[in-house]
């Protein structure tokens, strides 16, 4: 429940009309407690300062007891509550590979480091000159900038004996799945969420909440059965830095299934994490009025309504999606004309915006 407490002039009202009705029999006429230079309406004004401090305080008190409404730095202590922590950031990782040509049985150590300090090699390996080893890296500091493209040259900082040359190249996946710490705000959200939706020791809904522990921007899809009796599978993608939506990584998934694993109940035979296939989905529209600026907004009300719903394996509803389109800022009227039925997505597809086609108004 909520408490807003009274301000100091109806608290200083109030204390003037119980002042003068207890001394209402005062001859000849009480005491004024009302009138604003009366000593006792002076005398009110003080502890009525004091009384609304007071009720400040206790409005906070009761607004920092729900989870829903506590100062943000509070969130922590109510996620503990549910037994929930702060999703911590994540180092990016892969794979590398040695140039050919090195001398068979040199070894690149683990813990060698790379790219002046900013990478280092999780697990000794050893080569035998074709340069198709899978060297294993990891960023040395968790967060997105760990990430790297395919095909990036990263040098050794101390030369190892026996290499063709003293640097690995990141592997065709790339150095993938570095993320920043789960926001305060994000934890409320997802912890309101689990309030809301209690475990199930592996029912509906768990497998969700154990991967947005691990990536709280995941978008994920349960998949019961997937391949039988006791097997599960799980859709995953993300939302990427410019918000729309992309492909989780091998890394991303490895991790994903290595807390599924540690958290599924028993009977759970076989556990498995796929990357959902993101589809365009093509728009063709008109618009009034037709300004640079209504096709910009109805365009970005598209990605949201995608963003919000279906979600992997969902159906987009058409008068949901005419409800999302006609919310675009400065947009008065609209006719779509594609998709023209409901389109239901597969499985593991999450749509995304495709082709946005604009129509003359006629």
């Amino acid at each position: 429940m909520g408490f807003t407490p009274d301000t100091p002039a109806q608290i200083a009202s109030r204390l003037a009309a119980a002042g003068e009705a207890e001394f209402a029999a005062i001859p000849p006429d009480g005491v004024d407690a009302s009138s604003a230079n009366a000593p006792l309406a002076v005398l009110y004004r003080a502890p009525a300062q004091a009384l609304y401090l007071a009720g400040l305080a206790l409005a906070a008190e009761v607004q920092d007891f729900w989870l829903d409404t506590c100062d943000v730095t509070l969130v922590p202590e109510q996620a503990a509550r549910l037994g929930l922590s702060q999703a911590p950031a994540q180092r990016a990782g892969g794979f590398g590979a040695p140039a050919p040509g090195a001398t068979p049985g040199t070894i690149i150590p683990a813990e060698a480091t790379l790219g002046g300090g900013l990478y280092r090699v999780t697990a000794a390996t050893t080569l035998d000159g074709t340069g198709v080893e899978a060297v294993p890296l990891e960023a040395v500091s968790a967060g997105v900038a760990g990430d790297l493209a395919a095909g990036t040259l990263l040098a050794l900082d101390s030369p190892i004996a026996g290499l063709a040359a003293q640097s690995l190249t990141v592997d065709a996946n790339g150095l993938t799945g570095g993320s920043a710490q789960e926001t305060l705000e994000q934890l409320r959200a997802r912890a309101i969420t689990w309030r809301r939706r209690r475990p199930k020791g592996g029912g509906p809904g768990d497998y969700i909440a154990w991967t947005q522990a691990v990536y709280p921007n995941a978008i994920v899809k349960e998949l019961p059965l997937w391949g039988g009796l006791g097997r599960v599978g799980v859709a995953v993608a993300f939302v990427g830095a410019d918000g729309g939506a992309r492909v989780a990584t091998t890394t991303e998934q490895s991790r994903i299934l290595d807390a599924l694993v540690a958290q599924a109940p028993l009977d759970a035979e076989a556990i498995t994490v796929l990357a959902a296939t993101l589809t365009p989905l093509d728009l063709t529209i008109a618009v009034t009025p037709d300004t640079t600026a209504v096709r910009a907004a109805v365009s970005n009300a598209f990605a949201l309504f995608l963003r919000a719903e279906p979600g992997i394996g969902g159906t987009v509803e058409l008068s949901r999606l005419d409800e999302a389109l006609s919310s675009a800022a400065g947009e008065f009227a609209n006719r779509r004309t594609a998709p023209a039925t409901p389109v239901v997505a597969g499985e593991t597809v999450l749509l995304v915006p495709g082709t946005i086609t604009f129509e003359a108004w006629s």
